[in-house]
């Protein structure tokens, strides 16, 4: 988790928050929780009793927010304003007495995962119009390049998912690290093999486009 003291302003939220997009090198998930203090009145006293919070399990949003390029963030942002802040805040009081004060930290804890920040585009319209080419926009899981190289060999317009995901799964054999598939076989020609599947395979990009000339 990032903790983030001294927290002044809304300016200095965000600030925080696209430090901490700066940071992560993958994409990520995150849940921000902020550090406060309270006051409410002694019904004996008269005297304003303050109270402290630490940034722990106050979370923001009530689930976590995916981050996985500039975009997401941006939204991220535009989302935060003074007044949602001290809505969700104040959910969290024990009664209709109780007043904030003031947000001073902001901890934001970050799950990693396992694919590079700025993995999906939005395509324009008239890629996503073209008969001639596939844009895999809503392609989940990032098998663009497996999607790539079904279309390549044939698998139809309409089809070409379930041929991705069998020459995923037959590449990895369903196991954690990259291996050949096969058993027995020659190690250098399998090698040279995937070599020239990768150089004659259309270039990939999550969300990006495979042309088609039929």
């Amino acid at each position: 988790m990032y903790l983030y003291n001294n927290i002044q302003s809304l300016d200095d939220i965000k600030q925080c928050l696209t430090e901490t997009y700066q940071k992560e090198n993958n994409a990520f998930k995150l849940m921000v929780s902020f550090g406060y203090v309270t006051q409410k009145e002694n019904s004996d006293s008269g005297i304003w009793e303050p109270q402290l919070f630490y940034a722990s399990q106050n979370y923001y949003h009530n689930k976590p927010k995916s981050i996985k390029n500039g975009k997401d963030i941006n939204d991220l942002l535009s989302e935060i304003s003074r007044e949602t802040i001290i809505h969700k805040l104040a959910q969290q009081f024990p009664d209709t007495k109780t007043r904030l004060v003031g947000i001073f930290s902001m901890g934001v804890k970050v799950t990693s995962l396992d694919f590079p920040i700025g993995s999906n585009i939005s395509l324009p319209g008239y890629i996503r119009k073209s008969k001639y080419i596939v844009g895999l926009e809503d392609l989940k899981n990032n098998l663009c390049f497996w999607a790539c190289i079904a279309l390549a060999t044939g698998a139809r317009r309409d089809r070409y998912l379930k041929k991705a995901k069998e020459l995923f799964v037959n590449f990895y054999q369903k196991a954690p690290n990259v291996r050949c598939p096969r058993q027995t076989c020659n190690r250098q020609k399998c090698r040279n093999s995937r070599a020239q599947t990768f150089r004659s395979a259309p270039a990939a990009l999550c969300g990006a486009t495979y042309g088609q000339n039929h």
